[in-house]
């Protein structure tokens, strides 16, 4: 999992190390995490997704809920820490999801092969993410976790059949 880096480059920090080469993830200038140069197509749909933070209260005239900077914040982290552990653990590299604004307030994430797999994460402000997997044969998953205290081991593995 990433940490937080704000000021430290090119030094072994933790299990982490930061290079010159490494993407920072910002929000308002300041940087929420630092992820390796293999992730930039991650980093791209990334930073795309923060026009979810522009949304207002109401934005669509029923009443839904803007979305907050921790919801994205939440978002992100998992996203990173989810591609991490599957270059860790397979040596592949997790492709780029799609990232968008939700009901209520939350954030989907979407990772979709069109006839081989689905995996779609609902990210919530307290930190609850749902998800639903689907490989289009014979697998379906869904269920619910804390974003902040899970095992990667436990969520669908789809995402391989890329």
């Amino acid at each position: 999992m990433l940490h937080q880096y704000e000021h430290f480059r090119n030094h072994l920090i933790g299990w982490s190390y930061i290079s010159e080469d490494d993407i920072a993830i910002k929000l308002n200038d300041k940087v929420i995490l630092n992820i390796k140069p293999v992730f930039s197509s991650i980093a791209k749909k990334i930073e795309a997704s923060k026009y979810i933070l522009d949304f207002k209260d109401d934005w669509d005239d029923e009443g839904s809920l803007a979305y907050s900077e921790i919801v994205w914040i939440h978002t992100v982290k998992f996203i990173i820490s989810y591609a991490e552990f599957i270059l860790n653990t397979s040596k592949k590299i997790l492709e780029a999801p799609e990232i968008y604004h939700g009901p209520n307030g939350t954030i989907d994430v979407l990772w979709e092969a069109k006839t081989k797999f689905q995996l779609l994460l609902n990210v919530k402000e307290d930190g609850f993410i749902s998800f639903y997997g689907d490989d289009f044969k014979n697998q379906k998953l869904e269920g619910v976790f804390l974003s902040t205290d899970f095992q990667f081991s436990l969520l669908p593995f789809i995402v391989f059949n890329f």
